[in-house]
């Protein structure tokens, strides 16, 4: 899962413990690669292969629940156009 820095400015959750750790494959969380996350710091983690990173689950929820707003924000905006096209 791929966070944009504008999606990281924007969250609310508390900043305790980091929202991502990079490089897992190169670090003492590489354990994290064959169970697909990790539980640290009393946060559970999931490891996305595609960018070698493990990211607290509250903020993949809480991005995903962003794009979903995005998207439906996009979406009504795209119908009130098409609206004033016909």
């Amino acid at each position: 899962m791929e966070i944009t820095d504008e999606e990281l400015s924007k969250l609310k959750c508390k900043r305790d413990a980091p929202y991502i750790i990079e490089n897992v494959s190169l670090s003492q969380f590489s354990i994290a690669r064959r169970y697909g996350g990790i539980f640290h710091d009393n946060y559970r983690y999931t490891y996305f292969r595609d960018t070698d990173r493990l990211v607290r689950r509250d903020v993949v929820e809480a991005v995903k629940k962003m794009r979903r707003e995005a998207k439906k924000v996009r979406g009504e905006e795209l119908k009130a156009k098409q609206r004033w096209l016909f």
